[in-house]
C-alpha cells in the first residue's frame, strides 16, 4: 500500500454522489434553486442553501460539507472570499471540503483578488448542467488524490509531504505540477536549499513556470542575496503582471533593505492588480506614512477599513491610525484649504463611525475625547485643562483595557497641550503596561524625546537634510545655521542634536575663545543623556560627549 493510500482514509473512498453533502451560498433565491435543481438531477440528494453569510456560518457549524458553492457577492457584510478566509482560519472547514467560488463578475481585478484566497476553483455564472457535471467529477477526483498532501502541509509534516508529492507526481500526471510545487516548498521548509534549488532548476529547463522562478528567488532571499532576488522577481512580473506571490516576496526584500520609496511604488502596483487585499492596503498605508505621503496613506487606510468592515480583520486601531493620518495631512504645508475642510469632515465621519462600529468600547470613547480636545481650536488652555484632567483620570482608571494606539494618541495630546509632566507619567505607565512590545516602546521613546507633530518633524527633517548636504561639502557655518533652525522646531531630536554638535566642533578651530560654544554643546548633549546603549545613535553620542568633555577639561 502506498503512503498516499495509507493516509487518505475513507473520506472520499468509493464516495457516491448521493452521499456528498453540498452547500450553496448565494443571495439570490432563484440562483440557489436553479443550482440545487441541477445537483438533484445529477444524483446529489443532500443539498443545503444559505442566502447570506450568517446563515452559511450556522450551516457549516452543524454539517460537514464535501462541497461548498459560494457566490462572491453576498450583499451587505462578508463576501464569499472573506467567508472562505474566516472558515479556514477558525478551522470551521477542513482540507476535505472543496470550496468553489461562483460569480457573474469575471473582471480581472476581482478574479485576481479572489484567487489570492485560494479557493479550489472559480466558476463563472451562468453555467449549464453539463459544465457543472464535468466540474463536479474533477473537483472530487482532485480532492481524493490531493487530500493527504494537503493534510501533511497543514500539519507541517514536511518529510511525509516530500514522499507523498513524489508518489502523486508519478501516479497522477494530471496533478504533477501541483505535486512538484508542494515538493519544492517542503524542501525549502526543511532548509534543504541546495536540493530544492537543483530540483527547481531542473523543472525550469523543461519549461518556464512563474512559481518555479519565485521559489528560486525565495531561496536567494533566505540566503540574503537580495539584489539577485529583486532583479529576478521584476523579470517575473514583466512576464506575468498578476503573479501576486512575486509582489509579496519583492515587498519583503524592500522591507529588509529599508527601501521604502520602492516598497510604496510596488504596493501601489500590486493593489491595482488585486485591490481587495486588506493586509497589502495596510502595508501601503504604513509605508506611505513613513514616506510622509499622508494622502496616499489615508487613502489606503480607508480602503482597508472598508474591506474589513464586518470581517475578522476589523480593528479599532486602524480607525485610530486613519484619524492620526488625517490630522497629519491637514498640518502638512501642502494641504490646500479645500482639502483641509474635506479632511475635517473625514475626521468627524471616522470618529462617528468608530463609535458606531465599537459601541461601548472604552478605547473608542477615550480616543474620541482626546480628538475633541485636539480639535477644540477656539478654546483656550484654561478651558481645556479641566477636560484634560478628566481624560487623565479616566485613562488611569481604565489603563488595563487601553490598546497601544489609544494610549499613544492620548500621550501625544498631553504633550501637544504642554502638559509635559502628565504626559511623561502616562509614558512611564505605558512602558510598564506594554513591556513586551518593543516596537511600541520605541515609539514612546521617540515621542518623549521629541514631542512634536509629524508635520513639524517633516519641517525639521527637511532642514536637517539640507544641513547634512552643507556639512558634506565642508560648509560648516551654513550647516550649523540649518541644524540650529531644525532644533528650534524639534529641540530634543537625538540626530539633530548630534549633527549640530558635530558641526559646531568643526567651527571651533576658527574661534579664539570657544568656551561658550563648547558649553552649549555640552548642554545639548545633556538633553539626550537618556539614550540607551542599544540606540542606533548611542555610539556617536558617546564619542561626541567624550570629545566635548575633553575640550572643557583642557580649556
Amino acid at each position: 500500500m502506498s503512503t498516499q493510500s495509507a493516509l487518505l482514509g475513507d473520506t472520499f473512498t468509493n464516495a457516491e454522489p448521493k452521499n456528498q453533502k453540498i452547500l450553496i451560498v448565494d443571495d439570490f433565491d432563484n440562483v440557489r434553486k436553479s443550482i440545487k435543481g441541477m445537483l438533484h438531477e445529477l444524483g446529489y440528494e443532500y443539498v443545503y442553501e444559505a442566502g447570506e453569510a450568517n446563515s452559511a456560518m450556522k450551516a457549516i457549524k452543524e454539517i460537514n460539507f464535501s462541497l461548498i458553492l459560494c457566490d462572491f457577492n453576498l450583499g451587505k457584510g462578508r463576501d464569499g472570499a472573506r467567508l472562505l478566509e474566516e472558515w479556514r482560519v477558525k478551522k470551521l472547514i477542513g482540507q476535505e471540503t472543496v470550496f468553489v467560488m461562483i460569480t457573474a463578475d469575471t473582471s480581472r481585478e476581482l478574479v485576481t483578488s479572489t484567487l489570492e484566497f485560494e479557493p479550489d476553483d472559480y466558476l463563472a455564472k451562468p453555467f449549464a448542467m453539463d459544465v457543472l457535471a464535468g466540474r463536479l467529477e474533477r473537483w472530487f477526483e482532485r480532492r481524493r488524490v490531493l487530500l493527504p498532501l494537503l493534510v501533511c502541509a497543514e500539519q507541517a509534516q514536511w518529510p511525509e509531504l516530500c514522499q507523498l508529492a513524489r508518489e502523486i507526481e508519478e501516479e497522477h500526471p494530471r496533478y504533477r505540477s501541483f505535486a512538484q510545487k508542494m515538493y519544492a516548498e517542503s524542501l525549502i521548509e526543511q532548509e534543504k536549499l541546495t536540493e530544492a534549488e537543483n530540483f527547481l532548476l531542473g523543472l525550469l529547463e523543461q519549461r518556464y513556470q512563474s512559481w518555479v522562478k519565485i521559489d528560486l528567488h525565495e531561496i536567494e532571499f533566505i540566503q540574503n542575496k537580495y539584489a539577485a532576488a529583486a532583479k529576478g522577481l521584476k523579470e517575473v512580473l514583466v512576464n506575468e503582471s498578476t503573479a501576486m506571490a512575486a509582489y509579496d516576496l519583492l515587498a519583503r526584500i524592500y522591507k529588509e533593505t529599508e527601501n521604502r520609496m520602492e516598497l510604496q511604488a510596488l504596493l501601489e502596483k500590486a493593489i491595482v492588480k488585486a485591490p481587495r487585499n486588506i493586509r497589502r492596503n495596510l502595508d501601503l498605508a504604513r509605508v506611505a506614512k513613513q514616506n510622509l505621503d499622508m494622502h496616499r496613506s489615508n487613502k489606503a487606510y480607508k480602503a482597508a477599513i472598508a474591506l474589513a468592515e464586518g470581517t475578522m480583520h476589523e480593528e479599532l486601531g486602524n480607525y485610530q491610525k486613519l484619524v492620526d493620518g488625517l490630522e497629519t495631512e491637514s498640518e502638512l504645508g501642502d494641504s490646500t484649504e479645500n482639502r483641509k475642510r474635506e479632511i475635517y469632515k473625514d475626521l468627524m465621519f471616522v470618529s462617528k463611525k468608530m463609535s458606531e462600529r465599537f459601541p461601548g468600547n472604552i478605547n473608542a470613547r477615550l480616543f474620541n475625547v482626546a480628538l475633541k480636545i485636539r480639535k477644540a481650536e477656539s478654546e483656550d488652555q484654561s478651558t481645556l485643562n479641566p477636560k484634560l484632567d478628566e481624560l487623565y483620570k479616566e485613562l488611569f482608571s481604565n489603563i488595563d483595557q487601553v490598546i497601544p494606539d489609544t494610549a499613544f494618541y492620548i500621550a501625544e495630546t498631553f504633550y501637544f497641550n504642554g502638559r509635559f509632566e502628565d504626559a511623561d507619567e502616562i509614558v512611564k505607565r505605558l512602558r510598564v503596561q506594554f513591556k513586551g512590545d518593543e516596537e511600541f516602546k520605541e515609539r514612546l521613546d521617540e515621542l518623549q524625546a521629541d514631542p512634536v507633530s509629524i508635520a513639524k518633524r517633516k519641517e525639521a527633517h527637511d532642514l536637517n537634510v539640507q544641513g547634512i548636504e552643507k556639512y558634506k561639502r565642508k560648509e560648516y557655518v551654513e550647516s550649523l545655521e540649518l541644524f540650529a533652525k531644525a532644533l528650534r522646531i524639534s529641540p530634543n531630536h537625538p540626530g539633530m542634536i548630534l549633527n549640530f554638535v558635530q558641526s559646531k566642533l568643526q567651527t571651533l578651530r576658527t574661534l579664539a575663545n570657544p568656551t561658550d560654544d563648547v558649553k552649549k554643546c555640552s548642554e545639548l548633549l545633556q538633553r539626550i543623556d537618556h539614550l540607551p546603549e542599544q540606540h542606533y545613535q548611542y555610539d556617536r553620542y558617546a564619542k561626541l560627549r567624550k570629545t566635548v568633555k575633553k575640550i572643557i577639561q583642557e580649556s
